[in-house]
């Protein structure tokens, strides 16, 4: 077998039970369309998922290098790591067996943290090359080994020193690119989150790339500018999902689905009249809705919409550039109900500004508005985001170990909430949701399927194991600390003004990169 790259997506499990019990295995949908667009190349790619591999590629990672990947070995150019926050030190793991057992094969890292700070990725010294953004057209190049001063949208070793190239443009029309190499996966062994499915087997796509808002807690790792497939195009993928893999529920992940009303309404038309026995959920932003549209996806097999609502306090609101008002929130929810179309609300806790009593107040809306279902996150400052470059300034990181930043540990130090009070609000939010009467009845009305039993079945046991911990959690003593102190033992260490400098204009340069085109 000739193999021109291996692609990893590398080991990532939450640390936290209630996520654990929630999550399957994600599909590594960039990998796939990454495979995809070099196959045209006569490219041979394999993609190893460590998550369903290895049950502990810290261990077993090198044995595989040494038994299926070092006899193939001869024409391996590139082996390539996909990067998110959470995962990255796994990838900085594998990348230094893979240096270990193949020292001639460049590695190559891309994703949404290397592209934010690929100078953390060099000096590891096991990293060759991180691509910024976009990865197809460049990991072509770099296959084709070109020179690497003559690629755009890299950044990579040059002896002690990091060269970085220009800015990679755009790819502006994505119906150009292949559908992701789903064959290169075993789809039997994915699916989306516990509850964003109804019937299985589910997959997850994409059909658009980019976000034109500027939420201080969200990064753009390929810019601002939204690049969007046609409705003709998605609507292909999705029957090949069908025809081929049997596929019966979808899960779009785009940061924001209904930006392009007129696409959309004309996937809706061909969905409606050339049907696909599928149904599909999507994510929104509560300003860029319409009954109309609304009632258009349902009729079209939408059945969830997620509306990243963050808080119901305008101050708040405001204070993280979401540019909504709290009306616009309470209309879309209020048209998504009366559309048929079930509505999961995300929200917030331990944003600048949060409060006991506003989190409180959020928790009573909530309530009152009564959702499907609820996320709830912990603010986490990745780097990228504008607020990370504002805590990292003003020493409000309680720990740079990445492993800790999966949205469920409070990391941005706060004036007005302490970490353990963040802890508790966030548990406080999500039980008083789900284990309200009024909730867990409108579920057991609502269940059709055996799946649909299943999932709620296995969403309670979590949620009942998350509530134990809930209880332990509030027995520890010592749980009130002074908000004005940083506890030494929480942070790694403290950053000198050289390093804060260093962090801040990485970021600063990488995101104005990244949103330039």
């Amino acid at each position: 077998m000739k193999l021109d790259t291996l692609l990893i997506w590398p080991p990532f499990d939450f640390p936290d039970g209630f996520y654990s019990n929630l999550r399957a295995y994600d599909p590594p949908l960039g990998l796939l369309a990454l495979g995809a667009y070099v196959r045209q190349f006569d490219y041979n790619v394999s993609i190893l998922d460590c998550n369903l591999q290895f049950e502990n590629a810290d261990i077993e990672f090198e044995d595989y290098l040494k038994e299926k990947i070092l006899p193939i070995s001869q024409d391996l150019k590139v082996i390539g790591f996909t990067t998110t926050t959470p995962s990255v030190n796994s990838c900085y793991r594998l990348a230094k067996i893979c240096k270990k057992i193949l020292p001639d094969v460049q590695i190559v890292f891309g994703g949404a943290h290397a592209s934010f700070v690929p100078d953390e990725a060099l000096d590891t010294g096991d990293v060759d090359i991180v691509v910024i953004g976009e990865g197809e057209i460049t990991f072509k190049e770099i296959l084709d080994q070109n020179d690497l001063s003559t690629i755009k949208g890299i950044v990579y070793r040059d002896g002690s020193q990091f060269i970085r190239t220009p800015v990679r443009e755009r790819i502006k029309d994505l119906d150009s690119l292949p559908i992701p190499a789903y064959d290169l996966i075993d789809m039997d062994k994915y699916r989306p989150i516990l509850g964003a499915y109804k019937r299985l087997p589910a997959m997850m796509m994409v059909s658009s790339r980019g976000c034109p808002w500027s939420c201080n807690f969200c990064r753009r790792p390929v810019g601002k500018m939204l690049t969007v497939r046609s409705a003709q195009k998605i609507y292909d993928e999705m029957k090949m999902l069908s025809e081929v893999y049997g596929i019966k529920d979808i899960a779009f992940q785009d940061d924001v689905f209904t930006v392009n009303h007129e696409n959309v309404f004309e996937l809706c038309e061909l969905l409606i009249h050339n049907p696909i026995d599928i149904r599909w959920l999507c994510f929104a932003r509560v300003d860029i809705v319409s009954f109309d549209l609304l009632k258009k996806m349902q009729q079209a097999g939408c059945w969830q919409i997620m509306f990243g609502v963050e808080n119901f306090e305008q101050s708040i609101l405001d204070g993280i550039n979401k540019a909504v008002k709290r009306e616009q929130i309470f209309q879309s929810i209020e048209w998504a109900q009366k559309a048929g179309i079930e509505v999961r609300i995300c929200m917030m806790v331990g944003n600048i500004g949060d409060t006991e009593e506003i989190i409180n107040r959020n928790i009573r809306l909530i309530k009152q508005l009564g959702p499907d279902y609820l996320s709830v996150a912990i603010v986490t400052p990745f780097p990228g985001h504008d607020i990370y470059n504002w805590a990292v300034k003003e020493n409000r990181i309680s720990t740079y170990d990445w492993d800790k930043y999966y949205g469920a540990t409070p990391i941005l130090q706060l004036d007005t909430l302490t970490p353990e009070e963040i802890t508790s609000l966030y548990r406080k939010m999500t039980f008083s949701v789900y284990f309200s009467p009024k909730f867990i009845l409108k579920k057991l009305i609502s269940i059709r399927t055996v799946t649909e039993l299943q999932n709620y079945t296995k969403g309670f046991l979590g949620l009942f194991h998350f509530y134990l911990e809930k209880i332990i959690f509030s027995l520890l003593p010592n749980r009130q600390v002074d908000r004005t102190i940083v506890k030494k033992e929480e942070k790694n260490r403290e950053l000198s003004e050289d390093e804060v400098k260093k962090r801040i204009e990485l970021t600063s340069n990488y995101t104005k990169q990244t949103a330039r085109t």
